[in-house]
């Protein structure tokens, strides 16, 4: 019996009720990649609702990287994650964990990694092993940078932790409630964006003050670059400002996707989205151009090393570009990914199930 059913453009996903599904649950959530062209579909391995015993669902709905499954007067979080991996160019490093992670950055010899529960994990060795760290939260965290010798790192519920040290994590007051997405820093300055067009800014990681964006778009992703920040969010939303405290709309005309990575290199800012939609500015943000990377999957996230961007996305995706205008797809694993970095020649990118992958920069 089907009791929910919904889909982000790229997925279909079906809760179906069995009696031997063999997982202690009675609801399965299936997910189909719709094939474009094909004339069918894939089933893949089905999801659990973590060992629930669910007889039905009133509905559900898929918000970034989760299905929300409302049954009985709760709300079920399902992270979509499985088991397969195929890597090419790309090694898989185990974290450990199951839980999913969302975001990644390189800074004092070491790769940090953080995402849900308020997990953060470390490795010193190039991503080949990792370590967990205490953060002292259980708040699911969505970016992190580095810069002025601390790790920043943030999350829902407005929260930010730092590290001078690469492994005492402290709390910070941000004075906010709502998510923050993304962290970036330059210009002796971090930058974090969040829900509503939030904006704030900090020169140690401490102390932070919010700035007026101009924007209600939620704001998914921040960069630094040429003198400039950049940042990207829903409806196309691109804004950039040469010091974090003023800003700029700068959204390109025509259509509005959802943007949630962007990152400098090469003289040109890359912005990647929803269906493989990528715009490029080569005039420090000014106007941008909209490319195609010739997939429907969604990029969540992309960064820029050894004169090559790496965008990464839904379902293992993995493309890279010597411009930023044309893009190669790479196999490494089909697991959501949803971040990337690059440190030391190696791209590291993280994602669903614990999943972390390295590729290292041949010498």
């Amino acid at each position: 019996s089907l009791y929910g059913l919904t889909s982000d453009g790229t997925d279909l996903f079906a809760g179906m009720y069995s009696s031997n599904s063999g997982s202690g649950s009675s609801i399965q959530i299936h997910r189909i990649a719709l094939q474009t062209g094909s004339g069918g579909t894939h089933m893949v391995t089905p999801y659990t609702t973590g060992g629930q015993s669910l007889s039905y669902l009133n509905g559900m709905e898929k918000v970034g990287d989760s299905l929300f499954a409302l049954y009985s007067n709760k709300i079920y979080e399902i992270e979509l994650s499985d088991n397969s991996i195929s890597p090419g160019s790309w090694d898989n490093s185990s974290s450990g964990t199951t839980k999913t992670f969302r975001g990644v950055a390189y800074g004092n010899n070491t790769f940090m990694t953080v995402g849900n529960s308020g997990k953060i994990f470390s490795s010193a060795d190039n991503g080949s092993t990792w370590t967990a760290q205490t953060s002292g939260i259980t708040t699911r965290l969505n970016g992190i940078s580095f810069g002025n010798n601390t790790f920043v790192a943030v999350g829902n519920n407005g929260k930010i932790v730092t590290s001078p040290d690469n492994s005492t994590w402290e709390e910070q007051d941000s004075d906010v409630n709502d998510p923050l997405n993304g962290v970036s820093f330059g210009n002796n300055t971090f930058v974090v964006v969040g829900k509503a067009g939030t904006i704030l800014t900090s020169d140690n990681g401490t102390t932070w003050t919010s700035q007026t964006s101009g924007s209600t778009d939620e704001l998914y992703g921040v960069t630094y670059g040429n003198s400039t920040f950049v940042v990207v969010g829903e409806r196309g939303t691109v804004l950039t400002s040469s010091d974090g405290t003023t800003w700029t709309s700068s959204t390109p005309a025509g259509n509005t996707p959802k943007f949630y990575g962007v990152t400098y290199g090469n003289n040109t800012f890359v912005a990647v989205g929803d269906l493989g939609r990528t715009i490029y500015s080569t005039d420090n943000g000014t106007t941008w151009t909209y490319k195609s990377a010739g997939t429907m999957q969604t990029f969540t996230g992309v960064t820029y090393g050894n004169n090559t961007f790496v965008a990464v996305g839904t379902n293992g995706t993995i493309f890279d570009s010597s411009d930023g205008t044309t893009w190669t797809p790479r196999t490494g694993t089909s697991e959501y990914l949803n971040g990337v970095t690059y440190g030391n020649s190696t791209f590291v990118t993280v994602g669903n199930g614990g999943t972390i992958l390295s590729s290292s920069v041949e010498s």
